[in-house]
């Protein structure tokens, strides 16, 4: 993806939108201030397993 015309950053500006309603509904953060330890561990699971799928459909 490149940041060299509107097109792409609309692209971009929908994106952002769609990874901030993925945080906000992520259950870590619906948890409130009583997070376990194991809630922690799975939305680091979560983040590599989503950043592992980004780099296959980027290759």
């Amino acid at each position: 993806m490149t940041l060299s015309g509107a097109g792409d950053t609309a692209a971009l500006r929908r994106r952002l939108l769609r990874l901030s309603e993925a945080i906000a509904r992520h259950p870590y953060l619906a948890a409130g201030p009583a997070r376990s330890p194991a809630v922690r561990v799975e939305l680091r699971r979560a983040a590599r397993a989503h950043a592992r799928l980004s780099e296959a459909a980027a290759s």
